[in-house]
């Protein structure tokens, strides 16, 4: 029930944001129904939409013309390897390893139709409209191979996605995406970015941000861990010990 009125109260004010002239000058303008997700123990994930607002009249087109979204949603960028295993002399050893420099961590490609039907023959090639080649650019050791199973990997996982019918049209000028997190998100900064195309050719973006972020105790956790690593590493060597010496003392009983 709140989910649905939250987003109810993303659409209206999408509606009362694009009416507003300064704003709609770029022709386009988005908005979320959940700016902040917070993760607790019994996170499972979760999805929420990204609404967005088309001004025809911003960018002097025809009243009929057809539009076409295309949505990048980055989440933070991270350091990552991922390593090849073979069997040597009747042994499981690493052969092969590649390293990744500020690979984000979450990636999905949205649009309202095929990317190779939205824009011109070679365009769709852009560097940000490719999983592969997001993952290529971020390639920093290691044989290029591995590019391809990272990939498998992380859609595997639901951390990178590619849905051709991700963004759907509400009305000419109105259309909608839904962003689906797993239970593993990383926490951070995720930044979505609106691609509009008119007859292949792009017309504008616009650019919304939304934060993942750990709460309550798990919080506090972290941040120990993270801010006190001295003392946190010290309260949690008292407590194996105080855990051990008690289970000692109900088992000799």
């Amino acid at each position: 029930m709140f989910s649905r009125l939250r987003t109810a109260i993303a659409a209206t004010l999408l509606i009362i944001v694009a009416a507003a002239t300064p704003v709609a000058a770029q022709g386009l303008v988005l908005a979320n129904s959940d700016p902040v997700v917070a993760v607790h123990s019994n996170f499972a994930g979760q999805s929420f939409t990204l609404f967005g607002a088309i001004d025809p009249t911003a960018h002097n087109l025809p009243a009929d013309t057809s539009y076409d979204v295309v949505m990048v949603i980055k989440g933070p960028p991270h350091d990552q390897r991922v390593s090849m295993k073979g069997r040597e002399l009747g042994v499981v050893l690493t052969t092969d390893m590649t390293m990744y420099k500020g690979v984000p961590s979450y990636y999905a490609i949205l649009s309202n139709r095929p990317l190779n039907v939205i824009l011109p023959e070679g365009l769709d090639e852009r560097p940000d409209f490719s999983l592969l080649r997001v993952v290529e650019a971020s390639h920093l050791s290691g044989p290029q191979e591995l590019n391809s199973e990272f990939v498998r990997i992380k859609t595997k996982g639901g951390t990178y996605s590619e849905n051709a019918m991700g963004v759907v049209f509400l009305s000419r000028t109105g259309f909608a995406a839904r962003i689906s997190l797993p239970s593993h998100v990383s926490n951070g900064l995720y930044i979505a970015q609106a691609y509009l195309y008119a007859n292949g050719e792009l017309i504008t973006e616009a650019t919304t941000r939304f934060a993942v972020r750990t709460e309550g105790f798990e919080r506090m956790l972290v941040d120990s861990a993270r801010n006190h690593s001295l003392l946190y590493g010290l309260a949690a060597a008292f407590l194996a010990l105080f855990t051990g010496w008690l289970g000692g003392v109900v088992f000799r009983r």
